[in-house]
């Protein structure tokens, strides 16, 4: 029984490290980007304002009798 859980610790511990080694090399490595959390970004937008794409939806009705 030690052995299972020791063997699960273990895991845990090998799979946290894993996910936060790969957290750390992208380009927003955690929530609101920085350390002071303030979700900016360094780069730099679109220069041009526009709507890329559309799409209608189709509209419905619905009652309650």
């Amino acid at each position: 029984m030690r052995l299972l859980v020791f063997a699960l610790v273990v895991c845990l511990i090998a799979i946290s490290g894993v996910t936060s080694a790969q957290l750390a090399d992208t380009q927003w490595p955690m929530f609101h980007h920085d350390l002071n959390h303030t979700g900016r970004s360094p780069y730099v937008g679109p220069g041009v304002v526009g709507i890329k794409w559309c799409y209608k939806i189709p509209s419905f009705s619905a009652s309650a009798d």
